[in-house]
């Protein structure tokens, strides 16, 4: 495993943090490749159910590291070119993007550029009150990338993602939040626990279910009503006849709550205890 990250798994839930704390985890060329390599085995592990996406130091992403193109080179150093770099970009977005399992952005500290628009990438955003939020390329004279054009419309509407694009600042937390480009807004003390904890509700849930509401969601806006509706009938009727279905039914009859050893295949629920005010 590269030193440029550290990969963490527990109880279904894969943690892996940039570690360029230094450069407030800004990334190398190499790294989107790496990054990429690194989703994709998360996607193919079937004990891996959750992808938590993090920095370390006190710093989400920083974007690109401009440093990184004045470095000296050697003969023997393999040179990357803008388009290679812009490749791997591109499949590394990709690979984030359309994993069927949760992606959680875990944001304390800046995300910025490249690295705002892979927290944005996620299904669920978790700013700590010391995040910050910017699409810096225009103070840099580029143009937005890392996905920023199509994800930024669909999160805050049009009007919203030009004013974080041509104007390049820096969004403060609970900015971010009043936005939309944040899900969960928590006090710096209470954040790793909150992303622990909104983890593991996620480890412990039926990975089926939360692969096909993630389709659903993705597929219904490029659909009419009656389109989308017809979609969540097919996966009702699916999800209707799954044995995770009948022992969830019947753990909730039994008044306990229900918990799930899930896998991307199904799921089978355990009982944890406890009431379910459901």
């Amino acid at each position: 495993m590269s030193e440029n990250f550290i990969v963490g798994r527990s109880d279904g839930v894969v943690h892996v943090a940039l570690n360029r704390p230094a450069r407030k985890n800004a990334m190398l060329p190499e790294m989107w490749a790496q990054l990429a390599g690194i989703v994709a085995e998360v996607e193919a592990r079937a004990e891996d159910r959750v992808l938590v996406l993090a920095g370390e130091g006190g710093s989400f992403c920083a974007g690109a590291d401009i440093t990184a193109r004045s470095r000296p080179l050697t003969d023997s150093d393999a040179v990357m070119t803008a388009e290679q770099v812009l490749a791997d970009i591109k499949r590394c977005v990709l690979a984030l993007a359309e994993m069927s399992k949760p992606r959680i952005a875990a944001v304390d500290g800046i995300a910025a550029g490249g690295g705002c628009d892979l927290a944005l990438a996620c299904d669920l955003v978790i700013a700590s009150e010391r995040a910050g939020f910017s699409e810096i390329f225009v103070r840099r004279g580029l143009t937005v990338d890392t996905g920023g054009s199509w994800i930024l419309p669909r999160l805050v509407g049009t009007a919203r993602a030009r004013r974080l694009v041509l104007l390049g600042e820096i969004v403060d937390a609970e900015l971010a939040y009043q936005l939309g480009l944040v899900t969960h807004l928590v006090p710096a003390g209470r954040f790793h626990a909150e992303v622990a904890a909104i983890a593991a509700q996620l480890s412990h849930s039926p990975a089926v279910t939360l692969a096909v509401d993630k389709r659903l969601l993705g597929d219904a806006t490029q659909l009419t009503l009656e389109e989308a509706l017809d979609l969540e009938t097919a996966s009702q009727l699916d999800m209707l006849g799954r044995p995770h279905v009948e022992a969830a039914r019947r753990v909730f009859l039994s008044r306990e709550r229900p918990g799930f050893s899930a896998s991307i295949a199904g799921a089978t629920p355990t009982s944890t205890g406890g009431q379910d005010s459901l």
